[in-house]
């Protein structure tokens, strides 16, 4: 059997254990003080329902799961480690200090060996930080006059993207649109493009494409230390990848804004309009996350990943439901009245908020937004908003 501590915002809240069985058993369970504590930061809002009894799943339970790297960096982080791609608790253990939000895990018995090396001896390694998605992301501390990889156990300031070879351009692409959704009122972190000759120590396997970096600041880390969070794959417990995290609606993200943060339903549909306006195919439940800024009270996290992925996939459709429809050009202000149900809000509101941020998204793709995109690029956006126009050319009843 293998066991490991999770603490968050330093707190023991508990462990869990993986047992020698073909079943692959892994069990979180909680520690009875931290339940105790009458001021207790909260873990998740899926763990918060489970709070009087342990978690048992085959593999790791999917709320850890979620705390992982994807992509590219999965392969580096499990290379350096010596552990095989799919051994959850021992990526887990071994980042331990270098994960997303305020979780962090240490090894209490010795992990089965999974790996290729034994854990104890993977002291050392290239890459520090877990962060998801598909394409090459490390996170950064930032210098006077530079980026450079913290040390290990170090809080990053800041998350860079870098070139994909499936998506050209990428690093362009996603600055534009997090402009343009600056300039509609969308909230979201500093952002800036950087080159990969201001990166100190930048490992030869990173694709390098034309040299530009999309640099994008944490909202997990801040002045007083980290902040912890969760994305909407653990709210709703939906293992990451396909198609865990592309299965759901926006009215069931809606419904859990609603009970726990109302204050944001109005950047909430801001955000869906801009995802539908622009093309963005790929807003999934990981691209959708709540900040525990004081450790127990949820608010909507800043927008981040957002692109316009029509730019590359002219076809592509949402990522979650809306209205019962995946298919953009199905996508009127009619279509929101379940959200707006899902939200609390009157039909007839959202239905006019809806048709005046997509008129106000448009406005601003002519007002200067345009020339940040290549004229190959500017064709298919422009080519979308054919399949989306009935959103704001619809009286909204």
């Amino acid at each position: 059997m293998s066991l490991v501590r999770v603490r968050l915002r330093g707190v023991v809240i508990g462990t869990i254990e993986r047992f020698d069985d073909e079943l692959d058993t892994h069990t979180f369970a909680w520690d009875e003080d931290y339940l105790a504590l009458p001021e207790r930061p909260l873990l998740g809002q899926y763990m918060e329902d489970r709070l009087r009894g342990s978690v048992t799943t085959h593999g790791l339970t999917p709320w850890f799961e979620h705390l992982l790297p994807q992509g590219p960096l999965r392969g580096a982080v499990a290379r350096d480690a010596g552990l095989e791609l799919s051994d959850g608790l021992g990526l887990l253990a071994w980042l331990g200090a270098d994960l997303p939000g305020a979780v962090t895990v240490e090894v209490v018995r010795a992990l089965r060996q999974r790996p290729r090396t034994p854990l104890a001896l993977a002291t050392t390694t290239t890459y520090k930080a877990s962060i998801a998605g598909a394409q090459w992301k490390l996170s950064l501390s930032a210098l006077e006059k530079g980026l450079t990889l913290p040390l290990r156990g170090g809080d990053g300031d800041v998350i860079a993207k870098f070139h994909a070879e499936a998506h050209p351009g990428i690093t362009r692409v996603e600055h534009a649109t997090m402009t343009w959704a600056a300039r509609c009122g969308i909230d979201l972190p500093p952002h800036r493009i950087a080159r990969c000759e201001d990166i100190d120590g930048l490992p030869e396997e990173i694709p390098r494409g034309d040299g530009d970096v999309f640099v994008i600041e944490r909202f997990d880390r801040g002045p007083s230390g980290r902040v912890h969070v969760e994305d909407f794959g653990q709210v709703f417990d939906r293992p990451p990848g396909h198609p865990g995290q592309y299965t759901g609606s926006h009215e069931e993200i809606a419904a859990v804004i609603a009970a726990l943060c109302p204050v944001d339903r109005r950047e909430y549909l801001r955000r869906v309009v801009f995802c539908v306006v622009v093309g963005n195919g790929d807003a999934h439940l990981k691209n959708w996350g709540l900040r525990y800024e004081d450790g127990r009270h949820a608010r909507l996290s800043p927008a981040y990943d957002l692109v316009p992925t029509v730019i590359y996939r002219p076809a592509d459709d949402l990522a979650l439901l809306l209205g019962g429809t995946k298919d953009f050009s199905e996508l009127t202000p009619t279509r929101f009245d379940r959200l707006a149900d899902a939200l609390a809000l009157s039909r007839v509101d959202v239905r006019q908020w809806v048709l005046d941020d997509a008129r106000r998204i448009r406005a601003h793709w002519e007002q200067g937004v345009r020339e940040r995109f290549t004229e190959p690029q500017r064709a298919r956006i422009e080519r979308h908003f054919e399949r989306v126009k009935g959103i704001w050319e619809e009286p909204p009843g």
